[in-house]
């Protein structure tokens, strides 16, 4: 459950949908969530919530996190609407 976001309903399960195809394509990588941060930049724990859907992530960013995971934007943000 995200508390105190200030997203709607169907704004969290996008960004919960986003997260969860991140996380997948990291595991895949076999990176953790510490060398992931370290790679994109970004503070850990801040990644943290970035994988939880609790944060909604610039397009440069997304680029950023998709240029690691050797992907495109467009392939982070393939994922289906029933997630």
């Amino acid at each position: 459950m995200l508390v105190g976001t200030g997203y709607d309903c169907e704004q969290k399960r996008y960004l919960k949908a986003v997260a969860d195809r991140i996380r997948a394509l990291r595991v895949q990588q076999g990176y953790s969530q510490e060398s992931m941060a370290l790679m994109v930049k970004m503070d850990r724990s801040y990644y943290g919530r970035v994988e939880r859907g609790e944060k909604n992530l610039s397009l440069l960013k997304i680029k950023q996190i998709a240029d690691v995971l050797g992907t495109s934007p467009a392939n982070l943000l393939n994922f289906s609407e029933e997630s």
